[in-house]
C-alpha cells in the first residue's frame, strides 16, 4: 500500500510544464514564496534551505546548473513539506482531541494547494482523499505508510 503514495510525491508540474522552464534559481525563489504563505505544524521549522529532494540545494552553488524545472516545482517542493508536517502531526500519540482535529484541518488543506490542484493526476488526488478519509474515521495507518515513504528520508 505505500508504494501507491509515491505517486503524489511525482509528476511536478504536470499541467503548467508547457508553460516554459525556470532556473534552479527562479524555483529556489518560488519554494520560499510558496513557503511563506504556508503554516508548519507545530514544532516544525522551514528548512535554512531547500530540502535536498528539490534537488536544488542552497549549500553549492553550482548544484542544478544548468538544469530547468517545469513552473511550478518549488511551490509544490513547499506543499509537500507543509503537508509532511501536518502528516506528522497527525501521528503523533499524545494529541488531544481538539488538536488531532486541528491537524486533520490543515492537513485537509492541500485540497488548496497548487500541489493538489496542478501536480498529481486523478488517481493521486483520490490517494490523497482516500488517506485524509481514513484519518479522519481515526485510522491512520495509510497515512503512516505514506509518512514513511514520502516523508521521513526528505524531512525529518
Amino acid at each position: 500500500m505505500a508504494a501507491l503514495f509515491l505517486a503524489p510525491s511525482c509528476g511536478f508540474g504536470l499541467e503548467e510544464a508547457s508553460t516554459g522552464a525556470q532556473t534552479p534559481e527562479e524555483t529556489r525563489a518560488q519554494y520560499w514564496e510558496e513557503a511563506k504563505k504556508l503554516p508548519l505544524a507545530p514544532g516544525w521549522d522551514w528548512p535554512p534551505r531547500t530540502p535536498e529532494g528539490v534537488g536544488i540545494l542552497d549549500s553549492d552553488p553550482d548544484d542544478g546548473a544548468g538544469n530547468t524545472y517545469g513552473p511550478g516545482y518549488g511551490r509544490g517542493w513547499a506543499n509537500d513539506y507543509w503537508f509532511c508536517s501536518w502528516q506528522r502531526r497527525l501521528l503523533e500519540d499524545d494529541l488531544r482531541p481538539a488538536e488531532r482535529t486541528e491537524a486533520l484541518r490543515m492537513a485537509k488543506k492541500i485540497r488548496e494547494t497548487p500541489r493538489y490542484k496542478h501536480f498529481v493526476d486523478e488517481d493521486g488526488r483520490r490517494q490523497y482523499e482516500d488517506m485524509l478519509a481514513e484519518a479522519e474515521l481515526g485510522d491512520l495507518s495509510t497515512l503512516r505508510s505514506d509518512f514513511r515513504v514520502s516523508c521521513s528520508q526528505r524531512h525529518r
